[in-house]
């Protein structure tokens, strides 16, 4: 019961209990928490999960403007290609047989 008091003082202090965390870690939390924070750890979780959105989002954006980047890369080699196969139309295209057709 004692236990279990301390444990519930400490939820009051801090508002959160971190359990399985690297020692590195929970030191650069508590340490940044306690520089920038005054030592809101409520407030520097959720400076770090905003952090994490907006890079997220930033991430997933970049990957939308790479595709379109490739999509119209894709298209350009494509036109690219056609343009030569429309040039060798018109000079005319050789057969196995050594024959030449062109368009008339």
């Amino acid at each position: 019961m004692e236990e279990f008091k301390k444990h519930n003082e400490r939820v009051r202090q801090k508002g959160i209990i971190m359990s399985r965390v690297p020692e590195k870690t929970r030191e650069f939390f508590v340490s940044l928490a306690n520089e920038e924070f005054c030592g809101d750890y409520g407030l520097c979780l959720k400076a770090i999960l905003d952090g994490y959105s907006m890079w997220k989002l930033f991430l997933e954006n970049t990957n939308m403007k790479l595709d379109l980047i490739y999509e119209k890369l894709d298209s350009l080699s494509n036109l690219v290609g056609k343009e030569k196969i429309n040039e060798e139309i018109k000079e005319g295209i050789k057969t196995l047989s050594g024959n030449i057709i062109t368009r008339r």
